[in-house]
């Protein structure tokens, strides 16, 4: 659960840099300063101050940038998820797991 809500904040800090960089025009100083700026951030404020530049967009720029996080979520979540499926191979491999039939889970969790 922390690293979801670790990994949900990193999506805001690149949403608030990209939000800044759209509402300032991009230039990589900018960027940079934001970078540094947003590192000593604390995530409350920096949250509040994403919904504030979000607000700033047009109704088709903050349906882009819900899009675009969407697609972002979706990809680290298809990435926990072949993470998990890594660590239960490795863990079936060195025998800290066995096949087991949903009777045999039910009789398990039953006992």
């Amino acid at each position: 659960m922390i690293n979801s809500l670790a990994n949900e904040t990193k999506n805001i800090i690149a949403t608030a840099l990209v939000v800044k960089a759209i509402e300032t025009g991009f230039n990589h100083r900018l960027y940079d300063s934001l970078l540094v700026g947003l590192s000593k951030m604390g995530t409350e404020k920096l949250f509040g101050e994403v919904l504030e530049a979000t607000d700033k967009l047009s109704l088709e720029e903050q349906e882009e940038l819900m899009d675009v996080l969407s697609r972002r979520i979706a990809e680290r979540r298809r990435g926990l998820i072949a993470q998990d499926i890594r660590s239960a191979r490795n863990e079936f491999q060195k025998g800290g797991c066995h096949p087991a039939t949903p009777d045999d889970l039910m009789s398990e969790i039953l006992s």
